[in-house]
């Protein structure tokens, strides 16, 4: 009798440029070229602007300026906006998406695998959630909760 298979999920390492995310592959709506941002009066610093997607303006935000950081480094060729579909209890509508360093890897989590990691290892943010060791790698895990107290306050 075959063994089952091992508890796997599909996920996207999103690179940042100081530390990666691994976000769920379902939680992911596209990956596109980061086009031109659209400000926000008065938006909050993490806010980068709104970009135009399927005829939706869908905000942007520096997942680093949100932890905290005083600055950002400015996108370049490689940068990618990875565009999220919304959060539970919101408009199905609600896009929102993070700007990312490079182009997202797909990871296949492989719980056999994956090394939960200490605190101590991540960004010290609420909105970091955990984070896992793959292949040698920290990646940190965003707190979707708290990320959704951010945006709706």
């Amino acid at each position: 009798m075959p063994q089952p298979a091992p508890d796997r999920i599909h996920a996207l390492e999103l690179p940042l440029t100081s530390f990666s995310l691994l976000i769920p592959s379902a939680s992911t709506a596209e990956v596109v070229n980061l086009p031109h941002l659209t400000a926000v009066p008065l938006g909050a610093p993490w806010l980068l602007g709104v970009m135009g997607w399927r005829t939706l303006a869908v905000p942007v935000i520096s997942y680093e300026l949100l932890m905290g950081a005083r600055t950002h480094p400015a996108p370049s060729a490689a940068s990618k906006a990875v565009i999220f579909f919304p959060l539970p209890g919101r408009k199905e509508w609600e896009f929102f998406g993070i700007l990312a360093a490079a182009e997202p890897r797909p990871q296949t989590v492989v719980a056999s695998l994956a090394i939960p990691v200490d605190a101590g290892e991540l960004p010290d943010s609420p909105y970091v959630a955990s984070g896992l060791r793959i292949e040698g790698k920290v990646l940190a895990i965003p707190d979707m909760a708290v990320l959704r107290k951010a945006f709706y306050p």
